[in-house]
C-alpha cells in the first residue's frame, strides 16, 4: 500500500517537474509519429519513405512531443526536446548517429531529426513536396564518412561527444603523431607515407574521407 502511494507522489512530482521545465523553456507541444525512419543520410530520404510517412493519419498512430520553437510548428534549427513518455535523453534521439524522420501530424510534413542532439535539419511538405534543409555544420558524417568540404583546418565539431577536427596534408602528421585519429580528412590531398615507420598503428579510420 505504501509502495503504491510512493509510487504515485513519484508521478505526480515527475510531472510538475516536467510542467516547470517545459514553461520555462518555452517549448511547445506538437504531435509526431510512432512510426519512423532511421537514416544516416542528411537530408530528406525521398519516394517510398516519404510516401510512408506523409500516409500515416490515424491519431494511434502519434505520440505527444515538445520543440523548442517560438511557434507552433516546428521548422530547421529547433530542437525536439521531449518525445512521449520519456526523460529528454530518450533513445528516439541518442540510440545512435544519424537521423530519425517523423511526420508532424498537424502540419502534414515530415520532419529530419539529428539523433545526437534532437535539431530538426530537414522539413518535408507533404502537399507540395517542398524540402527545407539547414545548411550542413561544417564537419558532418555522410553515410559513415566524416566530411567537411568547406571547412577552415583546424575547425572542430563534436559529434556524439567526439571532437573531429579538420585537418590538411601537414596538420595531419601532427596529429596522428599525438595519437589523434578523430579527423576529418576532406581537405588532405596526399598521404604518402602517413604511417611509415608506426608499426603499432591500428586504430580505425574506416570513416575518413579518403
Amino acid at each position: 500500500m505504501l509502495s503504491t502511494k510512493i509510487k504515485k507522489v513519484t508521478l505526480i512530482l515527475f510531472f510538475c517537474l516536467f510542467s516547470i521545465f517545459v514553461r520555462s523553456q518555452g517549448v511547445r507541444q506538437v504531435a509526431i509519429s510512432n512510426n519512423y525512419v532511421n537514416t544516416q543520410n542528411y537530408g530528406i530520404v525521398p519516394d517510398d519513405l516519404n510516401q510512408f510517412l506523409c500516409g500515416l493519419a490515424e491519431a494511434g498512430y502519434f505520440n505527444n512531443a515538445f520543440h523548442s520553437g517560438s511557434s507552433n510548428e516546428p521548422t530547421i534549427g529547433d530542437y525536439v526536446v521531449y518525445n512521449e513518455d520519456y526523460v529528454i535523453s530518450h533513445p528516439f534521439l541518442t540510440d545512435n548517429t544519424g537521423f530519425a524522420l517523423v511526420k508532424l501530424r498537424d502540419f502534414n510534413k515530415i520532419i529530419q531529426i539529428q539523433k545526437s542532439n534532437g535539431q530538426i535539419v530537414s522539413t518535408y511538405d507533404c502537399a507540395s513536396n517542398v524540402i527545407v534543409n539547414l545548411p550542413p555544420p561544417v564537419i558532418y558524417f555522410d553515410n559513415g564518412i566524416c566530411k567537411c568540404p568547406g571547412a577552415t583546418v583546424g575547425d572542430t565539431e563534436v559529434i556524439n561527444g567526439i571532437t573531429y577536427t579538420a585537418v590538411d596534408n601537414t596538420t595531419i602528421r601532427t596529429e596522428i603523431t599525438a595519437n589523434n585519429v578523430n579527423l576529418c580528412t576532406s581537405l588532405v590531398t596526399d598521404m604518402t607515407r602517413l604511417f611509415e615507420s608506426n608499426a603499432t598503428f591500428n586504430s580505425d579510420i574506416s570513416f575518413w574521407d579518403t
